[in-house]
């Protein structure tokens, strides 16, 4: 209670009330509706909706409109419209007038409230006297809007039965009273850095391009409940009202498998996903090292704010490029309805430079590779080779021998190509790889980025690798 007490104060002073919320006051031009968490699980056989009076107010006050001779009586009327009801019986009162209201009928149990002015010797209503409906609550049956509307007739029986009466309002005035909105938010923002480092030695994109180079951020976002709405009670809404913590998680997903780059043996951080934030825990289940995706439960919704999500390797392992995505699998708290939200993309792991690929070559020593940097930067080349059956062999350029026995160079200067280098010498160089051969290249210069998997295509942006049949030497992609 002290916690939703605190939250309440802090918002009506970031409203600038001193200490309660106005009337709905039906003379006034702008919106006064009260804002609720569409979260609230409403029963259809129906739930009590309160006004604290600080957050949310439910009287209702306006004035008369019309006067209202002395010995004179009329009649005015409080409806509910939308699928609402009142829990008790407005006891209005009267200001700048002598005259009494007594009631008459409906109330408690219906949508509307009809009242008498009873106007004796010597007392009057001005049209700038006020009428004023306290109201602690309200029933509702749906998350339909609530409005609020006022009627001053000259007879009981219009006042009472509206709609069979030829006789019109004297007055009719009405307002917005009660909204259903979204109370949870979630914001995504720029995670920063994320670009792998094509030059990380000794087989390539092991590591990040950043300050610490095994460590990067991937997720930065924002889980909080919506000031200015109100629960149930009146108060503002909470991340605890709406969730229960027990059964919620955090998935952090990426494409590629990209966390199983990050290695049973990280150094820094068990696990190598760390979350940091009031809203999760901070040290979850080692379960990225072989999944595509890593799940976190909620540590405490009852504080919220910004949650970022940090990846480290460890460093020995190729980190693919990625897609990070999230999704919040969230469990109601009591009374609540929420649901799963997609938190959609997060970032994405890119790498300082450019990639090429050629499929359907052969270990065989007919078989000729050529690679060009057709840039103006200088830069590291790696190699990553695939066959049919899964294996993967990863090398250095530097590793390979050309056909005239010389070691390949660990870079490429701008604008050169390799001498030639056989699919033999892949194979005996890797070891583990055999019949037909997928080679991917990435190189520290270029940039085909907004390709993550390569284009087998090859441009004047990056890196080209060609495969070349011993028969005529014509490129066979």
């Amino acid at each position: 209670m002290k916690r939703k007490l605190l939250v309440t104060a802090m918002v009506a002073a970031g409203l600038g009330v001193s200490g309660a919320q106005a009337a709905i006051n039906l003379d006034a031009t702008t919106s006064q509706e009260q804002d609720y968490a569409s979260q609230t699980d409403i029963d259809p056989t129906g739930s009590i909706l309160e006004a604290d009076g600080v957050l949310t107010d439910f009287d209702v006050v306006t004035k008369f409109g019309a006067a209202i001779a002395q010995e004179v009586v009329r009649y005015v009327r409080l409806d509910l419209t939308g699928d609402a009801e009142f829990v008790a019986n407005p006891v209005p009162t009267i200001t700048g007038s002598d005259c009494t209201p007594n009631f008459i009928s409906g109330g408690a149990g219906t949508s509307a409230a009809v009242y008498s002015i009873t106007c004796g010797t010597g007392e009057t209503v001005e049209p700038e006297d006020t009428i004023t409906f306290p109201l602690e609550s309200i029933e509702v049956f749906d998350q339909s809007p609530v409005d609020v509307q006022f009627r001053l007739f000259e007879f009981e029986s219009t006042a009472t039965d509206p709609s069979n009466s030829v006789f019109p309002a004297l007055q009719t005035k009405s307002a917005a009273m009660v909204r259903f909105v979204n109370a949870l938010s979630t914001k995504v923002n720029d995670a920063d850095e994320k670009v792998i480092n094509v030059a990380s030695t000794p087989i390539g994109s092991t590591k990040f391009v950043t300050a610490d180079v095994r460590e990067t951020p991937i997720a930065d976002f924002d889980v909080e409940a919506v000031e200015g709405v109100a629960w149930f009670d009146g108060d503002q809404v909470t991340l605890a009202d709406m969730i229960d913590e027990a059964d919620s998680t955090l998935t952090i997903n990426g494409t590629n498998a990209v966390f199983s780059s990050i290695g049973a043996t990280s150094a820094l951080i068990a696990g190598g996903i760390t979350v940091d934030g009031p809203t999760f825990e901070a040290a979850p289940a080692a379960t990225g090292q072989t999944t595509s995706d890593v799940t976190v439960p909620f540590l405490d919704p009852t504080v919220e704010g910004n949650t970022t999500v940090t990846m480290t390797v460890d460093g020995d392992l190729k980190i693919p490029t990625s897609t990070i995505t999230g999704t919040l699998n969230l469990s109601p708290a009591t009374s609540a309805v929420v649901s799963g939200i997609d938190l959609g993309e997060l970032s994405r792991l890119t790498k300082n430079g450019s990639v090429d690929t050629v499929a359907f070559a052969t270990l065989k020593p007919n078989q000729y590779f050529k690679i060009t940097n057709p840039t103006g930067t200088e830069g590291a080349v790696f190699l990553t080779v695939y066959d049919d059956s899964g294996n993967q062999c990863d090398l250095a350029l530097s590793d390979l021998t050309d056909t005239t026995g010389a070691t390949m160079p660990a870079s490429l200067v701008e604008n050169t190509a390799t001498n030639l280098f056989t699919g033999q010498e892949i194979g005996s160089t890797c070891g583990n790889v055999s019949g037909q051969i997928r080679v991917v290249v990435d190189a520290e210069f270029g940039d085909n980025n907004s390709n993550l998997q390569g284009t087998g295509e090859g441009d004047l942006s990056g890196v080209r690798i060609d495969a070349f049949n011993a028969s005529d030497f014509v490129p066979n992609r």
